[in-house]
């Protein structure tokens, strides 16, 4: 239900204590940030910009290469993901603070420094944090959506980069199986968020919501093997209660 909690909530708990304390003594020149409180309702408070950005982050790591993803990024991904977060509370030299006082010392349980051959490359602690981030920019995503055009526009590219060989490949590939499970865990806490969801399922499995014989809901971890079942030996779920 959606007042419950669910795996990707207990995510959401994880990342909002790890986020919490960035920026304490070890890191004097990101404390004023971190404390920042916007006063302008439409734009981001220091902690909420560091996790918009690393959703971005999440999001270009697991969608680079045509959906085919990386773990392992440079500070080059990083500020393209600034870029992408467009706040100005959260900047390339944050960043660099960050990488100095917080990771490279294992301060950011979330993240992990890789110095390879004299150069820094990073990876979320656990490809979980990744894929729940990832999650999370979808859904925002889909809610800065304007209109149903725009909501079928992201679900037509999603799909493209989930399975770009074919419908199959949403079970096939197991690169977007969490995120498409916790994505779902996430939209279902709304009414919006559930037709979201109906949407990107309706679009991974070839149906639509206007077929009379459709009943379709998300994916999750108790009915993803009922539902490979029925993919392999239909084409078209017709029924899934």
């Amino acid at each position: 239900e959606s007042g419950g909690l669910n795996r990707a909530k207990v995510y959401s708990i994880a990342l909002d204590s790890m986020l919490s304390k960035v920026g304490g003594q070890d890191a004097p020149r990101l404390a004023p940030l971190m404390r920042r409180q916007s006063s302008n309702p439409n734009a981001h408070g220091g902690q909420d910009a560091l996790r918009l950005v690393m959703r971005c982050v999440a999001w270009l790591a697991h969608t680079t290469e045509d959906g085919r993803g990386i773990r392992d990024f440079t500070s080059e991904l990083v500020e393209r993901a600034i870029r992408m977060a467009n706040t100005a509370e959260f900047t390339a030299h944050e960043w660099h603070d960050l990488v100095d006082s917080q990771i490279k010392r294992g301060r950011l349980p979330l993240m992990t420094w890789i110095p390879e051959e004299g150069r820094d490359k990073f990876r979320f602690a656990h490809l979980t944090f990744q894929e729940f981030l990832c999650a999370e920019h979808i859904l925002s995503t889909f809610e800065r959506g304007d209109d149903r055009v725009d909501h079928e526009r992201f679900a037509d590219e999603l799909t493209g980069l989930i399975c770009p060989r074919g419908l199959t490949q949403v079970f096939e590939r197991g690169w977007w199986q969490q995120v498409i499970q916790m994505f779902s865990d996430l939209a279902r806490s709304t009414e919006a968020g559930t037709r979201y969801a109906v949407l990107l399922a309706e679009k991974l499995l070839g149906v639509t919501a206007e077929s009379d014989n459709v009943r379709l809901r998300m994916v999750d971890d108790r009915n993803i093997l009922t539902l490979v079942s029925l993919i392999t030996d239909s084409s078209l779920v017709t029924s899934l209660a």
